[in-house]
C-alpha cells in the first residue's frame, strides 16, 4: 500500500514548515506506543511535527489503535486529525479507510 501526500501542500495548511518526521503506526504494536512515542519526542525540535498514518487492522481493536493518541496527549503533544483516506489494504484487496494525524512537540 503507497499513500502519497502532497507535502508542500499540507505543510501550507499546517504552518508553512518546511519538512516532517513520519512515523507508520500499525495497531499489532498496542504494546510499544509509549515506546514509539519516546522515540517521536527524542528526534523532534520543540514545535517539531510528525505526522501520523494508519489503519485498523483488526475489528474491535479501534480504541486500542486510538489509544496512541491519549498517551500521546499525557506526554505534552498537541494531536490533530488531518484527513481520512479509502486505499487498499496492505494484505489484500480489500479498500479501507486510511487516517491522517499530526503530533506536535511542545
Amino acid at each position: 500500500m503507497i499513500l502519497i501526500i502532497d507535502l508542500n501542500g499540507l505543510a501550507l495548511k499546517l504552518g508553512n514548515l518546511n519538512y516532517f518526521h513520519v512515523c507508520f503506526v500499525y495497531c499489532r504494536c498496542h504494546d510499544l506506543h509509549e515506546n514509539l512515542l519516546l522515540s517521536i519526542h527524542s528526534t523532534l525540535k520543540a514545535g517539531g511535527i510528525a505526522l501520523i498514518t494508519f489503519s485498523h487492522h483488526i475489528p474491535g481493536l479501534e480504541l486500542q489503535d486510538l489509544s496512541f493518541f491519549e498517551k500521546a496527549k499525557k506526554m505534552g503533544f498537541q494531536s490533530k486529525f488531518i484527513k481520512t483516506f479509502t486505499g487498499q489494504a496492505m494484505w489484500s484487496d480489500k479498500m479501507v479507510q486510511l487516517y491522517l494525524y499530526s503530533l506536535e512537540k511542545p
